[in-house]
Order: structure tokens, then C-alpha cells, then sequence
């Protein structure tokens, strides 16, 4: 039996126009992924769901959401992933806090308060940095390790400057670690490189802080 000519017409004129839409809707998911591809992922999901629910029913719209269940699942991980870090930096933490690393339990503490507000190991290392911020000796040996920190990497610094052919700004820089901390082991390690490179300019003798 032979199919009715007429409905065949009509099937193809349909059929033309969903390629139609399924190419504007190829166009346009295309130039979305383009203009998104930098984007935050909860963005592209509500730019995603608006193209796919605007073309349902053509190929296109099934592959965009196919790509939505992909984000969703990246979504999931990087959540299970940050869960995970938080955990081990409160972990680390409060583990410095036992061991009288002061100054590590507060960059620590600082960290999960910057990067991990909305996770309720912020909310523990509030309290872990509030409880530190009541002992005033606690925060003074965090100062003076901090203070021990930065002698290192500016004699550090000076060194590198050296390596690198830079003995002028060595030299600035050992000037600045006698102006930063004297009376310290760095302000006298800083002299006598200071001394060393005015006796002798050439002179790239290192030396561990």
C-alpha cells in the first residue's frame, strides 16, 4: 500500500522546519558555550536550562542537557573535593593548636575563613581563632614567628638577588632587613653580608640564615 502523498509532504515540510530549529539551536548553544566557557558553573547551568528548555525537543537540547548532567556531576566532585580540604585544613589546624604552632593555626584558620565560608569547617576555625585571639602570649609567639619568617625570606630574597647578578638590590635589601629587625640574628647576618659586599663587590659567598 502507498503512503498518502499528502502526509508525506507534510512530513517532510516538518521535518525541515525541526532541522531548521535544531541548527538555530546548535548556532546558538555554540556561541553560549564560547561566551560561558570562563564562566562559574551554577551560570552556565541557568544559561544551559533556559537554551534547553527554549529548543525542547530537538537533538540539540538532548545533547545540552546531557552536557548539564556532566557539570552537575563536575559540581558534585569539586563540592566532595573542597569538603575534603576543609576537613584536612580544620583537621591540621587544630592539630597545630595542640601543638603550639600558633602561627600555623592561624594561617590555617585564615584560610578556611577566606576560602571555605560556606562550609561548616569555617564556622569551627571562627571558634578555634577566637579561642587563640583570648591568649595574648599565643599571639605574640605567632608574632614573633611570623617576625623569624620574614628575616629568613628577605636574607633569602638578598641571596637570590645575588645569584641573579642584582648586587644593588642585595644590597637594598639587606639594608631593609637591618631597618626591619634590629637587634636580631638577621639584622647581624645582614651586616656582615653588607660588610662582605662593600669590601669586596664581586664577592657572592652564600650563606643559610
Amino acid at each position: 500500500m502507498l503512503e498518502d502523498p499528502q502526509a508525506l509532504a507534510v512530513h517532510a515540510r516538518a521535518k525541515a522546519a525541526l532541522d531548521s530549529i535544531d541548527q538555530l539551536a546548535r548556532q546558538q548553544w555554540d556561541a553560549e558555550q564560547a561566551k560561558l566557557a570562563a564562566r562559574p558553573i551554577e551560570e552556565r547551568q541557568r544559561a544551559l536550562e533556559k537554551l534547553a528548555q527554549r529548543f525542547a525537543g530537538t537533538s540539540t537540547a538532548e545533547q545540552i542537557r546531557h552536557t548539564l548532567a556532566q557539570l552537575a556531576e563536575t559540581q558534585r566532585q569539586e563540592l566532595a573535593q573542597r569538603q575534603q580540604l576543609a576537613a584536612s585544613l580544620l583537621e591540621a589546624a587544630q592539630a597545630d593548636f595542640s601543638q603550639h604552632n600558633w602561627l600555623a593555626c592561624l594561617e590555617r584558620c585564615d584560610r578556611l575563613l577566606r576560602e571555605f565560608a560556606d562550609l561548616p569547617e569555617a564556622k569551627q576555625a571562627q571558634a578555634l581563632l577566637e579561642q587563640l585571639k583570648t591568649q595574648p602570649e599565643h599571639m605574640q609567639r605567632a608574632c614573633d614567628r611570623l617576625t623569624e619568617r620574614l628575616g629568613e625570606l628577605h636574607l633569602a630574597l638578598a641571596e637570590s638577588w645575588l645569584r641573579k647578578g642584582e648586587p644593588q638590590l642585595a644590597i637594598a635589601t639587606y639594608q631593609k632587613v637591618s631597618a626591619m629587625f634590629p637587634g636580631t640574628r638577621y639584622a647581624e647576618l645582614a651586616r656582615v653580608r653588607l660588610h662582605q659586599l662593600t669590601e669586596n663587590p664581586f664577592q657572592q659567598t652564600q650563606f643559610s640564615p
